[in-house]
C-alpha cells in the first residue's frame, strides 16, 4: 500500500490509479449555485452526514405520469467509495468541498441506485461520448443524449470526472423520455430541511390563505425569492 500526504482532486485529471493508495488527506471541490443539483461520483468514502452544506441523494422510484425521477436522501453513516449519487447544495456560500483522512483510495465503480427502468451509473474520469440512453443532468433535470443529438443540440455528449449519469435500461416508453425533472421523496421533514437551508432573509414564506409567515410551516408553504 502506497501512503500519500495530501491529494487534490480535479476534474480535468479524474482519477484512474491501479495501485492501492492510503491518502492522509484528500479533497474534492466544485462550483455549485443557489441550491443546484449535481451528481458526484468520488474514489474515496464520504460521511454525508458530516457536511451542512450539502446533501446527498440516491434514486427512489418513477413517476411516469410526470416524467420525474423521485429521490431519497441519503442518511446512512458512509457513501462507499466509487458511489454514483446526486447531490444538492443548501448553504449560503457558493460550491461544495468534501474531504477525507486516512482515506483508502479505489478506481472501482460501484453499483448505483435504481429506480424503474433507469439506474445510476458514475465515472472517475471524463468519459467522450455516453449512448443515446444516457441522460446527463443540467439545470436541475436530466436530458436524454439520443435526443439531444438527433435534435442537433450537440454531436456527442461527455461527462465530466467524478460524475453521475443515468442510464435507461430497457427501451420502454419511461427510458425514452426527452427530459426527467428531479423531486424529492422524503418525508415533510426533509423537504424542509431544503427549504430551509437558504437564507430566508431573502424570502417572503405565505400560508395558502396569503397570509405572511414568519417562517417554515409543516404542510403547504409559498416560497417567494
Amino acid at each position: 500500500v502506497i501512503k500519500v500526504a495530501d491529494m487534490t482532486l480535479n476534474d480535468s485529471e479524474g482519477y484512474d490509479c491501479e495501485a492501492d493508495i492510503t491518502v492522509n488527506n484528500v479533497s474534492y471541490a466544485r462550483d455549485m449555485t443557489g441550491n443546484q443539483w449535481g451528481t458526484l461520483c468520488l474514489p474515496f468514502a464520504i460521511n454525508p452526514n458530516a457536511y451542512s452544506d450539502c446533501s446527498f441523494y440516491q434514486l427512489n422510484s418513477v413517476d411516469n405520469e410526470n416524467s420525474e425521477i423521485v429521490l431519497s436522501r441519503i442518511d446512512d453513516p458512509t457513501i462507499a467509495s466509487g458511489t454514483p449519487v446526486l447531490v444538492r447544495r443548501n448553504a449560503a456560500v457558493d460550491g461544495i468541498s468534501i474531504s477525507a483522512t486516512d482515506a483508502a483510495m479505489s478506481k472501482i465503480i460501484q453499483t448505483g441506485s435504481t429506480a424503474g427502468d433507469f439506474t445510476m451509473v458514475g465515472t472517475l474520469t471524463t468519459l467522450d461520448a455516453l449512448a443515446n440512453n444516457a441522460y446527463i443532468i443540467n439545470n436541475d433535470k436530466f436530458w436524454n443524449v439520443g435526443e439531444l443529438i438527433s435534435n442537433e443540440k450537440a454531436t456527442s455528449v461527455k461527462v465530466g470526472a467524478f460524475h453521475s449519469y443515468l442510464l435507461a435500461n430497457t427501451t420502454s416508453p419511461s427510458a425514452q423520455a426527452r427530459m426527467l425533472s428531479l423531486s424529492i421523496g422524503d418525508d415533510d421533514t426533509t423537504a424542509i430541511d431544503v427549504l430551509n437551508a437558504a437564507d430566508n432573509s431573502e424570502a417572503e414564506i405565505y400560508d395558502l390563505n396569503g397570509h405572511r409567515l414568519s417562517d417554515l410551516q409543516k404542510g403547504m408553504n409559498i416560497v417567494k425569492r
